[in-house]
């Protein structure tokens, strides 16, 4: 399953783990026209490896989006990780 943002791509795939034979689901993101993979991860469910590879494709094009508004220089905009519990 392949989704589409501005400039980039995710791209959701079923593999087998050849360790352990379980079933994953990979993702990789990558520049629209570009061969290369920017970022890969694998989840153990279809929907998890769907959320995750959502929300990086959306920070890329948020990337993109801040860089092309201004113009000239892109802003600077830092992610933050927190933990579960401390989320509002």
């Amino acid at each position: 399953m392949v989704i589409k943002g501005e400039k980039h791509l995710a791209e959701v795939a079923k593999m087998q783990d050849p360790l352990s034979r379980h079933q994953r689901y990979r993702y990789t993101l990558q520049r629209e026209g570009s061969s290369h993979v920017i970022y890969w991860g694998h989840e153990p469910t279809e929907e998890a490896a769907l959320q995750m590879a959502n929300m990086y494709l959306t920070v890329l094009d948020e990337a993109v989006s801040l860089k092309q508004s201004d113009g000239s220089k892109p802003k600077r905009v830092q992610y933050i990780t927190v933990p579960v519990p401390l989320r509002a």
